[in-house]
């Protein structure tokens, strides 16, 4: 809208702005009916634009034009009415509240209160039953109900749509502050924080108690109950005179002592709001207990098999890696000494080509879980690949190491795989290699290297043997 835009601008003045509002018939009838409204109380009917923009001043024409942008963001549907309602609600009793509390900051305050409630009112474009349904409940309960459907609470989506309008940062902190539990520490931010509490007592609840806790916002203005009786007596009628010009909707607006005589029924309505609030957290949080439980279980199921040989059940060559790094480091570190293992079965080949790589799997799972019983519980063992495994000995020294590989030996040679095509019998070679010492930490491919060389040794030697390098 060019009026806002313009209206927006630091050396904005009314003449800049009067041809704009001729050059808007909508505009101007709006201008002309917002300069009759009981906010100015003229006691002649004011019918020339120059006198009516003169009479707003660029804040009240902003204001205006502001209005229809704000009610605007509500689709026209038989339900409109509730969100008109609650907006337009807030500007007047901001307004209200600044003119009796800070006079400076009447116009500002409209704007204010005017985008309190937008980020539940730009809702309704998207979902119009879902915003309805968070603008129905109890002034108090909205940001509870809207975290229980999942959303940002509308002061936080306010706060964003002011910055988008290129509003002040006072005015966006008091949008964003507007639910606050405590007083704001800013005048514009208290003038909001008492505004909203003034308007719940329109709203869905507890009118009696509403009025008690705007009384106390007040307070913290200076005004008193009297002040608080006179904002309270004229807001329905301002709201009903702000929609007309508008030209919105925004239902019948029942004063306080109305709302007082259908208490009990509002209390009933708060309580079956709040229980469906209640129920709605508690479904959201057993989701997200679920979710949370069901990702652990994903992402320990995906660390498995991105750290396991599927076939032996083993941890893998990523496992190895990080693990003979740690353990090199803490070798170096504490002085003590670190011994690697390579295995190969021997004449593995065989068994493939005489019985099928599927009887060759069972044999490779069940050397593995002999491995795995001979060794310590500290002790790594790997697949590496094929019918190779790598035994990482942590504090253990060479001899202990070679002892430790040869009980492995001695297992497998004594084991009996039973497969489909009977019992199989196989035998191991290994190479072992050991380090210690202030440089060790650098030692990985040596290890492996010296590791790798001590296996072909003992293949050389007739297999089924360990050879034991000498220490790096």
């Amino acid at each position: 809208m060019r009026v806002l835009q313009v209206a927006l601008q630091d050396d904005c003045s009314p003449q800049d702005l009067i041809s704009l509002v001729r050059g808007d018939p909508g505009f101007a009838l709006r201008t002309l009916n917002w300069a009759n409204s009981s906010a100015f109380r003229r006691p002649r009917p004011v019918t020339d634009i120059s006198q009516a923009v003169s009479l707003l001043g660029v804040r009240g024409l902003r204001n205006l034009a502001l209005g229809v942008v704000v009610t605007d963001m509500v689709p026209r549907h038989a339900d409109d009415h509730h969100l008109l309602a609650v907006g337009l609600r807030r500007a007047l009793a901001a307004q209200a509240v600044a003119k009796r509390a800070t006079p400076d900051l009447v116009d500002t305050a409209f704007t204010a209160g005017l985008f309190l409630e937008t980020g539940i009112m730009a809702m309704a474009g998207e979902d119009m039953g879902r915003a309805v349904a968070v603008a129905t409940s109890p002034a108090g309960h909205r940001t509870l109900r809207e975290r229980a459907l999942g959303l940002a609470p509308h002061p936080q989506v306010g706060a964003r749509l002011a910055e988008t309008h290129r509003l002040p940062a006072d005015l966006v902190t008091a949008i964003r502050q507007h639910h606050d539990l405590t007083p704001p520490e800013g005048r514009l931010a208290r003038v909001a924080w008492a505004a909203e509490k003034v308007a719940s007592i329109f709203e869905a609840g507890d009118p009696r108690g509403a009025k008690v806790e705007a009384g106390a916002a007040l307070q913290t203005l200076d005004l008193t109950g009297p002040d608080l009786d006179a904002i309270v007596l004229t807001l329905p009628e301002a709201v009903i005179e702000a929609g007309q010009i508008f030209e919105r909707n925004v239902g019948p607006q029942p004063s306080l002592e109305a709302l007082l005589l259908d208490a009990n029924l509002h209390l009933a309505n708060a309580n079956l709001q709040y229980e469906a609030v209640v129920q709605a957290l508690e479904r959201t949080l057993a989701e997200k207990e679920v979710l949370a439980r069901q990702l652990q279980e994903a992402n320990a199921r995906l660390t498995a098999m991105a750290e396991t040989d599927t076939l032996t059940g083993l941890p893998n060559r990523r496992v190895l890696t990080v693990t003979l790094a740690r353990e090199l480091a803490r070798a170096q570190r504490t002085g003590q000494g670190l011994a690697l293992a390579i295995v190969d079965l021997d004449h593995f080949k065989r068994v493939n080509d005489t019985y099928g790589h599927a009887v060759g799997d069972v044999v490779l799972a069940a050397v593995g879980r002999a491995l795995t019983r001979v060794f310590r519980g500290s002790d790594l063992v790997t697949r590496y690949g094929g019918e190779e495994f790598v035994v990482l000995l942590p504090t253990a020294s060479r001899i202990d190491a070679s002892i430790a590989l040869e009980r492995a030996r001695e297992a497998i040679q004594d084991l009996a795989v039973e497969t489909p095509a009977g019992p199989i019998k196989v035998t191991m070679s290994a190479g072992v290699a050991y380090t210690s010492g202030p440089r060790c930490q650098d030692h990985a491919e040596l290890l492996f290297s010296t590791a790798d060389a001590a296996l072909y040794e003992a293949k050389d030697a007739g297999r089924n043997r360990v050879v034991s390098a000498q220490p790096i």
